[in-house]
This record gives C-alpha cells, sequence and structure tokens, in this order.
C-alpha cells in the first residue's frame, strides 16, 4: 500500500480511479472541505488539474488508458456545476 498526500496547503485525499500505466486520479481537500480540488497523482507526486473558469472547486472521477480525465467543476454551494474531460 502506498500514500497518495494531497496536494501542498490541502489536508486530505481521496482516491477513485487508476488506469494500467499507474496514475491516479481523486480529490484533495482543505479544512472544512469547503475547497475541493481534483488531483492527479503520477510517479512525480499529486498535481492540482484546476477548475473551469469561472468555478472554485474540482472533482474528477475516472481516467482511461490514454490518460484522458473526466470529472466536474463547481461554484461555492454547489449553485453551478459542469463537466470537463482533460
Amino acid at each position: 500500500m502506498q500514500s497518495l498526500d494531497p496536494l501542498a496547503g490541502y489536508s486530505a485525499s481521496v482516491a477513485f480511479k487508476i488506469n494500467n500505466a499507474g496514475p491516479v486520479v481523486g480529490i484533495s481537500w482543505g479544512h472544512g472541505r469547503d475547497t475541493v480540488r481534483a488531483t492527479f497523482w503520477d510517479a512525480s507526486g499529486a498535481h492540482d488539474m484546476g477548475a473551469l473558469s469561472g468555478f472554485s472547486s474540482s472533482v474528477s472521477f475516472a481516467l482511461n488508458d490514454a490518460g484522458r480525465v473526466i470529472g466536474d467543476s463547481y461554484t461555492p454551494g454547489g449553485t453551478a456545476q459542469r463537466g470537463f474531460i482533460r
């Protein structure tokens, strides 16, 4: 078992999917879970996937063997939400 540390400045992480090449996607969140960021882990560590323009938080749900990631971005309180592919 290997720990997947959260992004720098975040307090916790959750992994959702791994592909056949080894990268993992999931989330990192800050204190109180008010800010959640889509996170991509590879051999070099955790990477912030960002959020769509105008949105503050994001979640990455899955990735395929080509490295394409799907997830969503949302505003504080979840008043608006949009899916993304990267």
